[in-house]
């Protein structure tokens, strides 16, 4: 995942490689940002669950963040089913990110 900040406020978020069955149409992230806590969850999506396909295929996802102030943040990313669900106590990712004017992160998902 490659974190991008720029001098006005903008965040963009990079994943790429995400593994995931052929018949999903696109990932989407819904994102929750309280306080110094931002939880993004990746959901698959898929019309009609029943019908995967019998193969796997990489996606990439990309998405802007604004409105966040240059600080230090507790970042958690999860990987959710079709219909939303995840593990709380299972994220790809969990760590503390330091938002800078220009700066640019690079991590490691599970």
């Amino acid at each position: 995942m490659t974190i991008s900040a720029d001098a006005k406020g903008i965040v963009n978020l990079k994943i790429t490689d995400i593994k995931e069955n052929c018949g999903v149409r696109e990932i989407r992230p819904q994102i929750d940002s309280q306080e110094n806590v931002i939880t993004i969850i990746l959901t698959p999506f898929i019309e009609d669950p029943s019908m995967e396909a019998d193969c796997i295929c990489n996606y990439d996802v990309s998405f802007n963040l604004s409105n966040l102030s240059y600080s230090n943040y507790h970042l958690k990313v999860y990987r959710s089913d079709y219909y939303g669900n995840y593990n709380p106590s299972m994220p790809s990712y969990e760590g503390n990110v330091i938002l800078t004017p220009n700066c640019q992160l690079e991590l490691e998902l599970k």
